[in-house]
């Protein structure tokens, strides 16, 4: 997927030439989807493909061994939550050296991708989040809360 304004190019692995498909458009930017496959068991064990100026590899099984890897959010991004970058990366550091030792063909993701908490701070949601618990139970979902919660997490998965 790529985050563009205006249509992005064309997605090219070796011979293939894929044009993306708009998912989704947000205050002029549009969310795009790339559709392409790699024949699986041809070495090598690795294609490449790109976007434009930008390249990426892809890590193939030759045969049905296939090597996953799954990961989870690293917990709370509070100011205070890690007391340095290297200790808040630390996994993903060690999962990067195993991937440069032996590929993953596979990343699965659970839990947080953008780490949310940083949504209460949006006044229409601190607000909401500070009234007694029988009020915010029966209070409804705004399109004013859905505007912001739709923008703060567009805004999060572009950072990404």
């Amino acid at each position: 997927m790529l985050v563009a304004k205006g249509e992005p190019p064309p997605l090219l692995a070796g011979t293939c030439r894929t044009t993306p498909r708009r998912l989704a458009q947000w205050h002029g930017w549009s969310v795009w989807r790339y559709d392409f496959a790699f024949p699986l068991g041809e070495p090598p064990n690795f294609r490449k493909y790109q976007i434009g100026d930008r390249s990426w590899q892809v890590h193939l099984p030759a045969d049905s061994s296939l090597r996953m890897a799954y990961t989870a959010c690293n917990g709370n991004e509070g100011p205070q939550a890690w007391a340095c970058g290297q200790e808040r990366n630390e996994r993903w550091l060690h999962l990067a050296a195993e991937h440069a030792a032996r590929p993953f063909h596979l990343l699965l993701q659970g839990g947080d991708q953008p780490y949310a908490d940083a949504l209460w701070r949006i006044p229409i949601f601190a607000e909401w989040r500070h009234q007694p618990w029988r009020q915010r139970r029966n209070a409804p979902f705004t399109p004013a809360m859905a505007e912001a919660a739709r923008g703060f997490f567009f805004d999060s998965y572009c950072r990404l």
